[in-house]
Order: structure tokens, then C-alpha cells, then sequence
């Protein structure tokens, strides 16, 4: 595999006020990830006020994060004031081989409010991996904690706040996702920058799943933050109601009903016994896209797809900037990087946990109509969301994606694999970690 190279540039320490650089060659090696991992909450350890649509660092109550480990935020807003995005890192960040302690985050505000300690913040995911020379834990950081939070949430137009037991929990990763077109149920005027809460065609999550997404921006107006719930947080557990989401825009212009926004990847999971419900979601919609400087809109049918990934093997590639951009805090920037070339078959998320002083990548794309996963594709930009002023450089490394090749198919397929994977679950999580069963027996 042909080597990356680039520059790390971190703050020196918590007072932000001399940035570092370092130069950096990363070759992307393959890992795989256990089929355990575990959630963990994230647990506000600071009064911060907050103004709406501008990213603040909070921080938190630490999180140790042992070696061989990735983690990335849940989907679902589980603050009714915003969206926990990503950890924040100073100092020189720490490879995947060293255990890493996280204890401020990146919170993006969707109200002008207020966040107290114990405010539960979000929800964080954390994958064990096996990287050949890192060696392998095969069921991690397995026993359960138990603390108290106070969930923030909206009721009836007011924000309440409520003291609860949330502990945190191992589960079993099936690695089958359904995917979940979002599309818009009404018109929004939408500006630049301004984070806009969308009523969307509501749908029914089913319980043991939990919300992930396709990410590469799909919708040439913004992108999918976050999902958007009312109401108190609910157990992925349960089945959950979806009809809004967090959306933030780079361009003005409008949000149409019947726009696709984007997808959303339901990953079926097991916390104590399988059970499994495949959605078969079909839509038409918009899709929205730039041609020569303009916005088109064509009208697609989206089918009920998903994907499952067989053994789980991923990689890791560096996204370097191409071009150099003066940034501004809270406004988002479209900054042109090396080119990354996707091969059939391939989805990507961005990792959990900054490495880049300036700010957060929130997603990629590539320049006109959106491709399907099942076609090659090439990415050529990064959304980054800027949490300092200052000056993206050429050279510089502004994030870490997460890629991995998935089988494309449709519902029907993905029911009989769910099918085969539950008959063969007759343990729990905890002791199928442990078993000669695991892992991934089912895809042999």
C-alpha cells in the first residue's frame, strides 16, 4: 500500500496558545474489529454556556481508553441542547497501540443554552481491533459500570433535566446494516453555516439497532449532523421513532420536501438475546446535486438496500489538505485534500477522536452527482467544521477516515443472513467472545 505523508499540528498544552507541527508517514494497514464492543457515556465535568451553532470544547469526566481500540459518537442526539461530535486532543495524539485518555470533547450546539456537570453529553462507541503486531483483546473492556447522569431533553417546548442510572454495556456487533433513506417532509430556507433542525419522513428504528451513517455527503446543500429525537432518550433496546434531523448547510438556498438528505446505516446489534427486524424501506426522492455551478434536482428511486461486511476488516487512510483556506471558528469550510480513490463496495467514517489542532472533519464527498456505494468513486473534499480562526496548510493532515469493503445487497438477503447469525447465537455476548465460535462463523 502506498505510503501517506503529511503534518500533525497540535496545541502544546490546554491554554491553546502555541500550536505544534510534525512531520508524519502513515502506510494504511488492514485490522479487524471484534464483534464486541461496548458503549460508554460521556459525562460533562464543567459548567460551559453555549451559543447555538457554535462548536465548544467541554470537558468531560475522563475516558481511558485502552490500546486497540477505535470509538466514534452514537447517533441520536442524547443531549436535547446539541450533538457530541468528536473528543478533542492536546498534545501530540497517541496511536491505536497506546491506551489514550480523553477528557475534553467537541459539542456542537443546536440552542443557546447552558451545560451543567453530569449532563450526560453522548454516547460513545468503542470498537476492539485486531491489527496483526498490536496484538488482541477478544473481548476488551467487558465489565459493566454503572454512574449517575442527568439526561437533558425537551418536553412539551421545555428543556428538563433528570438524574438517571445509564451504565455502561458490552454488545455484539452483527455487522448487517439496513439502510434508511432520509428525506425531507418539508421546505426550509436554509443559510450557510446555520445549524437547522428538518422535519423529515418519519420511520421506525427497530429495537437492537443503533444509528451510524453512510456518511460522504449526499445532498449538494449540507449535510446530516445528527438525528434529532423530542422527548427522553430512548434504549437502542427499543424501537424508536425518527422524523427530524440536525442538519448543517454549506450554501444558502432551500431544502425541499421530498429532498434526500442523505442515509442513515442501521447496524443490527445484540445486548442480551438476538433479535432481529429487518426494515424494508423504499422512497423516491430528490436528488441534490451541483452541475457547473448550479443546484439539480433528479428524481430516484431508492430501494430497501443494506450491506454486512463477512470478517470485518478495515483500514485507515490520512485526509491531507491540498490546498491552503483561512478558517473562522464555527463556520463551515469545504477544504479540497489528496485524493482518495474508493473502490466498489467501499463505505467510510471519519475516527472518533481529533488529531488536527484547527478543528473536525465532519464528513467527505466528491464533486458532482453522488455515486452509489456499489460504483467506484473518488473523494476529493473534506466538510470541516473549524473550532479555532486560523489557517488550514497545504500538506497538513486535518483527519482520519475509516474505510472498509461491504457486500451490497438487497433486504431480502440481509433477512437470511440476520437469520443465520441469531441461529446461531444460543450464548450471550460475553461468553461468545470467549468461544470457539467466534468470530463471524456464520459468513464461512
Amino acid at each position: 500500500m502506498k505510503t501517506s505523508e503529511g503534518y500533525v499540528v497540535y496545541w502544546e498544552d490546554d491554554d491553546y496558545n502555541r500550536l505544534l507541527k510534525t512531520q508524519f508517514s502513515f502506510k494504511p494497514s488492514s485490522y479487524t474489529v471484534n464483534p464486541i464492543a461496548k458503549w460508554k457515556p460521556i459525562v460533562a465535568a464543567e459548567k460551559v454556556k453555549l451559543k447555538a451553532g457554535v462548536p465548544t470544547i467541554v470537558r468531560i469526566k475522563k475516558v481511558v481508553m485502552p490500546k486497540n481500540c477505535m470509538c466514534s459518537p452514537l447517533k441520536i442526539m442524547r443531549n436535547g441542547l446539541g450533538a457530541f461530535l468528536s473528543f478533542f486532543v492536546t498534545g501530540l495524539p497517541k496511536g491505536l497501540e497506546s491506551e489514550r485518555v480523553f477528557d475534553k470533547i467537541v459539542f456542537l450546539p443546536a440552542f443557546d443554552g447552558e451545560i451543567q456537570v453530569d449532563d450526560l453529553l453522548g454516547i460513545l462507541l468503542v470498537y476492539y481491533v485486531d491489527a496483526g503486531i498490536l496484538g488482541f483483546s477478544r473481548h476488551g473492556d467487558s465489565e459493566e459500570e454503572t454512574e449517575k447522569v442527568r439526561f437533558v431533553y425537551w418536553k412539551d417546548g421545555k428543556l428538563v433535566r433528570e438524574m438517571v442510572d445509564v451504565t455502561s454495556t458490552s454488545y455484539f456487533q452483527s455487522f448487517v446494516y439496513d439502510w434508511m433513506p432520509i428525506v425531507a417532509a418539508e421546505d426550509v430556507e436554509v443559510k450557510k453555516g446555520k445549524l437547522v433542525i428538518i422535519k423529515t419522513e418519519s420511520f421506525q428504528a427497530p429495537g437492537n439497532t443503533v444509528f451510524d451513517s453512510l456518511f460522504v455527503m449526499r445532498n449538494a446543500m449540507g449535510d446530516i449532523i445528527d438525528v434529532f429525537r423530542d422527548g427522553k432518550p430512548r434504549k437502542v433496546e427499543t424501537t424508536r421513532e425518527i422524523s427530524k434531523v440536525l442538519f448543517l448547510p454549506v450554501r444558502d438556498g432551500w431544502v425541499l420536501k421530498g429532498d434526500f438528505l442523505n442515509a442513515a446505516a442501521l447496524h443490527h446489534i445484540v445486548v442480551d438475546k438476538p433479535f432481529f427486524k429487518c426494515i424494508t424501506a423504499e422512497a423516491k426522492a430528490n436528488l441534490v446535486y451541483l452541475e457547473n455551478g448550479d443546484i439539480k434536482r433528479e428524481e430516484v428511486q431508492l430501494d430497501p438496500y443494506g450491506h454486512y461486511e463477512g470478517t470485518a476488516r478495515e483500514k485507515l487512510e490520512l485526509l491531507v489538505a491540498d490546498e491552503s483556506v483561512n478558517v473562522k471558528k464555527g463556520e463551515v469550510a469545504s477544504i479540497k485534500i489528496k485524493d482518495l480513490v474508493l473502490k466498489p463496495g467501499t463505505v467510510v467514517a471519519p475516527l472518533g477522536a481529533t488529531m488536527y489542532a484547527m478543528g473536525i472533519v465532519l464528513d467527505v464527498y466528491g464533486t458532482g452527482k453522488p455515486k452509489k456505494i456499489e460504483n467506484k468513486q473518488r473523494i476529493t473534499h473534506a466538510l470541516f467544521l473549524p473550532v479555532f480562526d486560523g489557517k488550514v496548510k497545504e500538506g497538513e493532515i486535518i483527519g482520519i477516515l475509516r474505510m472498509h469493503n461491504v457486500e451490497v445487497t438487497k433486504a431480502d438477503k440481509l433477512t437470511k443472513v440476520l437469520e443465520k447469525i441469531a441461529d446461531k447465537f444460543s450464548m450471550s455476548p460475553g461468553q461468545f467472545a470467549t468461544s470457539s465460535e467466534w468470530p463471524h462463523l456464520w459468513h464461512k
